[in-house]
């Protein structure tokens, strides 16, 4: 496990600790976290990292931004770490020190953020209505899913009927955003991918489909993995899970016990991902 994962499964357990949901974040407005300059929201790994704080505000900044902005950070404010990948050039071992570089890599760094509410001086951006748009990558992903559930968009309630292989969701004006509508898809259909017809995955000889149990809890880790996964993959950066918190003990122990859960749990998400796509190995 490398240390990202490591920081990530830390602050799960941090979370879960608490009796807290880190997948679920009750931003205003159900908005994702973004910078505050370029209004870009945050994605991946650092979407996450940030939807664990405490603030309401879904905007984010460097110390440099805020100076920028004419802001202050407020005395005793601690910084958030997050991540970014920078294009680096390297030597290989049998090259001298002096030599050019031959090879080009990603190299991990950390920066520090601060929330608007940890600073002084400067206003929120303006927040424009919410209307439903489709999101066009989100769109092609659902619909390259060739042998997908129905989707029904009738109730309240999101969840897939393995009975009748159907996907029902509320109406998508009825969400906070457009992210959260398709998150919340992609949970569900990465849990129609366990059917016998697709992986299998509730066919496992002693698999407990029972509500809250280990099984159970390890499904929803599954499905909310490969809807980050799916999420990432059209540029969404706001995973949601329905708040259901009588499971949340069982993830807590699960991954207490052995933290490579998460690890375990992304693979079997990639394998949905990799259905869902229609880019399964035997096909490539």
């Amino acid at each position: 496990m490398n240390k990202v994962n490591q920081i990530i499964t830390d602050k799960i357990i941090e979370q879960l600790q608490v009796g807290k949901i880190p997948w679920k974040k009750a931003w205003a407005g159900g908005e994702a976290p973004k910078n505050i300059i370029s209004k870009k929201n945050y994605r991946g790994v650092n979407a996450l990292i940030l939807g664990f704080s405490e603030f309401k505000s879904p905007y984010w900044m460097t110390f440099n931004q805020a100076t920028q902005l004419k802001g202050i950070i407020k005395k005793g404010s601690k910084s958030t770490k997050v991540i970014f990948w920078q294009l680096t050039n390297y030597n290989t071992p049998d090259q001298a020190p002096d030599e050019q570089p031959e090879k080009t890599g990603l190299l991990l760094k950390y920066y520090n953020v601060f929330n608007l509410e940890q600073v002084d001086g400067i206003e929120a951006p303006n927040k424009s209505t919410h209307e439903f748009t489709p999101i066009e990558e989100a769109e092609k992903i659902v619909n390259s899913f060739t042998d997908k559930p129905e989707i029904e968009h009738i109730g309240n309630e999101a969840c897939y009927l393995g009975s009748t292989d159907t996907l029902r969701m509320p109406n998508k004006n009825d969400f906070f955003s457009d992210e959260e509508y398709y998150s919340i898809l992609f949970h569900e259909l990465i849990h129609s991918t366990g059917v016998k017809k697709r992986l299998g995955r509730f066919e496992a000889e002693g698999y407990n489909h029972t509500f809250g149990s280990e099984d159970y809890s390890k499904e929803e880790l599954i499905a909310e993995m490969g809807a980050s996964f799916l999420c990432a993959m059209s540029g969404i950066t706001q995973p949601v899970i329905k708040n259901q918190a009588a499971y949340i003990k069982n993830w807590l122990r699960a991954l207490e016990n052995d933290v490579s859960l998460v690890i375990s749990a992304g693979g079997k998400a990639q394998k949905a991902v990799d259905w869902i796509t229609n880019t399964r190995p035997e096909q490539s």
